[in-house]
């Protein structure tokens, strides 16, 4: 996941509160998860990081949280 964070620009976040984007698998009642909805913060799969590359608009870079 994170040599698909750095394709894409990004960095792992050290803290959901400096995160743009929560990368989990499944959805999870954790402290990050509900802090991330609190906020609005994006919530998406692993499986859409290495995805994105290939659309367009990909790769504005960013903090990346993981669930």
């Amino acid at each position: 996941m994170e040599v698909a964070l750095k394709t894409l620009g990004g960095s792992m976040a050290t803290s959901v509160f400096d995160c743009t984007h929560l990368v989990t698998d499944r959805v999870r009642r954790t402290v990050k998860f509900l802090c991330a909805v609190a906020r609005g913060v994006p919530i998406v799969t692993p499986e859409w990081l290495h995805k994105v590359p290939w659309e367009k608009g990909a790769g504005e870079g960013g903090s990346w949280g993981q669930g």
